[in-house]
């Protein structure tokens, strides 16, 4: 009796609110003040939503997608569901995204931190843990940079970012996931290396840690460019055989 085989097709993306997108555009300007206006203010107020990077690969390739990005994860919550949310699908491909929330010096509240929400060692044993975990599973995994951070963030006068650069907490969670990388032979798309000589740094991150439409469309570029061999389909339609 023959075992079925799960077919891998789909590419899965493994994140936090960068990756599950999309972001509220921005709404464009209302009418001023007044009754007459105020339907077309209410209406020129609803947020619309755009593609995110892990979207705009599926339109790409022209390859089922699934987006596994959870508001607020750090690899830690990412380690713990990923059976569920990514290896239960069969992806061919598993993009990971992670640092922002794991580098951050704020929790709800919000309440500011004196360390970062998860250690730096520890980060470095739950990405290397994610990666070993899609190997095994038989899929390819691609890691991801965390974006930047700019001032427009709304807890930049709080605790840490007050005192120092924004993304001075960031930038040691972006060399170990270089590390990472490195060291288990992982394709890497560093997106951050990428942002930080961009002028137009504050119109790609609006809210200041969120990647606008723009943003996510470079995301999506730069995971072709960097490591396109990986993400791209491996199977080739066959010719149908003539009699």
């Amino acid at each position: 009796m023959m075992l079925a085989v799960p077919i891998l097709l789909t590419i899965a993306a493994l994140g936090d609110s960068v990756t599950v997108a999309p972001r509220p555009v921005a709404p464009a300007a209302a009418p001023r003040a007044g009754k007459k206006n105020a339907r077309k203010k209410k209406a020129a107020a609803k947020p619309k939503p755009y593609p995110g990077y892990v979207e705009i690969l599926g339109q790409q390739l022209g390859e089922p997608v699934v987006n596994a990005g959870v508001g607020g994860n750090t690899t830690t919550q990412m380690l713990a569901r990923m059976d569920a949310d990514v290896i239960a699908r069969h992806p061919r491909v598993v993009l990971i995204m992670a640092g922002l929330n794991d580098a951050a010096y704020v929790d709800p509240g919000p309440v500011a931190r004196t360390e970062p929400r998860v250690p730096m060692a520890e980060f470095e044993k739950n990405l290397t843990g994610i990666v070993a975990r899609v190997r095994k599973a038989g899929a390819t995994p691609v890691l991801l940079t965390a974006n930047p951070m700019t001032r427009a963030y709304r807890y930049q006068n709080l605790g840490f970012y007050q005192e120092n650069d924004m993304n001075d907490g960031l930038v040691p969670f972006v060399d170990v996931t270089r590390r990472v990388a490195r060291e288990s032979k992982t394709c890497l798309a560093d997106i951050y290396a990428d942002w930080t000589t961009r002028r137009d740094l504050r119109t790609l991150i609006p809210d200041g840690i969120h990647p606008n439409a723009e943003g996510h469309r470079l995301i999506a570029a730069k995971v072709l460019e960097a490591c396109g061999a990986a993400v791209r389909s491996k199977t080739e339609k066959q010719p149908t055989p003539k009699d």
